[in-house]
């Protein structure tokens, strides 16, 4: 027969828990987050890219959108290496100020919508392939300095281009402007490296 020392013994070690067995499950739950953490960060920075080509698809719709209702030419304008862009008529002959454009200073201190006319944190305009056609080639002045630009046409036309976004992480994506629709499509996730 057991004794009453040796069950109260018995019973007095099995409440708690070891050391090591806080040190295993504690090591467990640091592999795991190991594991998971850079696939998390991973599909953040692919939504933060696709909703900035969301971004710009939803900008050449409205300059589409704004070229048919106005009956004159509009442009989408954006610098490479660089996350602002906008939406506005397009008349070589006036040379126009810039809009306000925001930036993160502004985005943090609440006095602007960054959403409108900026690319998520950490994607930026990569490079851009537009394609002169027979419209855009009278009208090679530019109106805003140091921004390059697509036209649309009245006609709900626009110039051909490809426009090419990438992140930090080197994944990019390709936003395809269609010249005889003046729609768009994005592309797959691809490599920078990739890009034409």
């Amino acid at each position: 027969m057991k004794t009453m020392a040796a069950i109260s013994v018995r019973s007095s070690r099995s409440a708690g828990y070891t050391l090591l067995e806080l040190l295993l499950v504690l090591g467990i739950l640091v592999v795991l987050a190991g594991v998971t953490m850079p696939m998390a960060l991973d599909t953040m920075d692919t939504h933060r890219l696709r909703a900035s080509a969301d971004r710009v698809q939803g900008a050449f719709a409205e300059a589409r959108n704004q070229s048919i209702r106005s009956g004159n030419e509009v442009a989408f304008y954006y610098q490479t290496g660089f996350r602002t862009f906008f939406v506005m008529e397009f008349n070589p002959l006036i040379p126009k100020p810039l809009p306000p454009v925001p930036d993160e200073d502004m985005a943090w201190n609440g006095t602007s919508d960054i959403r409108s006319n900026i690319l998520e944190m950490g994607v930026l305009f990569a490079g851009s392939n537009v394609s002169p056609d027979s419209r855009s080639q009278v009208s090679q002045v530019t109106d805003v300095p140091s921004y390059s630009r697509i036209l649309f046409y009245p006609d709900g036309t626009a110039q051909p281009a490809r426009v090419f976004l990438a992140n930090e992480t080197g994944a990019g994506l390709r936003v395809e402007l269609r010249s005889l629709t003046g729609t768009s499509v994005v592309s797959d996730m691809m490599l920078t490296s990739d890009f034409e």
